[in-house]
């Protein structure tokens, strides 16, 4: 598996550039990055694939449109990530999830999964301090 070996097969032709790539996409992030505008003087304007991921306000073209659509959130200034411990927000999910590793402790943010075993600890203690009634609305018949 390519992966997991140190072969970069795809290797950027531009101009003198050495950097090589594991990945076909990893080359073609590289190219959107580094050559937009040789990239974009080759494809029409008009082509449905650039005007999906090009933002209407800065012209930038994106490498997909959900990366089109985390960049808009910079000019709309939409910060839907918040952090439930100090209320700061953020662009992209991604970004919430570096300031919650590098700001706040593990003490004051437990992992999902230790979330998610204290959520059924405490059902399961509240369930066996409740009496749990089943036939109190019926009718026993005593012989």
């Amino acid at each position: 598996m390519i992966l997991h070996s140190d072969k970069k097969p795809f290797k950027c032709n531009y101009n003198g550039c050495k950097d090589s790539f594991k990945r076909k996409e990893d080359l073609k992030q590289h190219m959107y990055a580094l050559l937009p505008d040789e990239i974009l003087s080759n494809i029409s304007p008009k082509d449905p694939k650039i005007i999906s991921r090009k933002c209407h306000i800065c012209t930038k073209v994106f490498l997909s449109p959900a990366a089109l659509k985390a960049h808009m959130r910079t000019h709309t200034k939409e910060r839907p990530f918040s952090c439930n411990v100090c209320n700061g927000t953020s662009i992209t999910k991604s970004n919430l999830n570096r300031h919650m590793r590098k700001i706040h402790s593990k003490k004051e943010t437990p992992s999902c999964f230790e979330k998610s075993t204290q959520d059924v600890q405490q059902q399961q203690k509240e369930s066996f301090e409740q009496p749990i009634n089943k036939f109190s609305n019926t009718r026993v018949n005593r012989i």
